[in-house]
């Protein structure tokens, strides 16, 4: 039995991560995990979106985790201990058993890639990454291509060191 696309993206964590975390963001896009980024100070607005929304909340911040809501059980919080972005995601991976999920979401604005054929890239991107890359992405809404050169491997040695290689 084949299983839909929304019935995975239920059972997969959503985040929401805080202004002390920003990069992880973009780390979890780049696994398939669906993460929002919010840069603001205000923590209780932070809250009610992570429940509202059903999201867990990442925070390196103490006192985040102290709030009600959290204490409560309202919100799933977890609190990053790591400095480097390679400890977070290890710290993920293990607490909550993340691994890696699909492809990856835009990087800039987090909504799912449409795979692109050669064909359809081609047009679009410089002739020189047409002739040598395989595997195009295309995101709807921010209109950009991706694909995986050289920044793949750099990505890969800190996947591999947080444990998702």
């Amino acid at each position: 039995m084949e299983t839909s696309a929304a019935a995975v993206d239920e059972r997969m964590p959503r985040f929401l991560v805080d202004r002390t975390l920003g990069r992880l963001t973009r780390w979890l896009r780049l696994l398939g995990y669906d993460a929002v980024w919010e840069s603001g100070d205000d923590v209780a607005g932070l809250l009610a979106r992570a429940q509202a929304d059903g999201r867990v909340l990442l925070t390196r911040d103490t006192l985040v985790i102290e709030r009600r809501p959290v204490r409560r059980g309202d919100v799933t919080a977890v609190l990053l201990r790591g400095d480097h972005v390679e400890e977070q995601l290890r710290q993920l991976r293990l607490e909550l058993g993340l691994c890696r999920r699909g492809p990856a979401r835009c990087l800039v604005c987090n909504e799912r890639l449409e795979v692109l054929t050669v064909e359809q890239a081609r047009l679009r991107v410089p002739a020189y990454v047409a002739e040598t890359q395989t595997e195009f992405r295309y995101c709807a809404v921010c209109d950009r291509i991706t694909w995986p050169a050289t920044h793949w491997e750099s990505a890969s040695r800190v996947l591999r060191a947080a444990g998702f290689l």
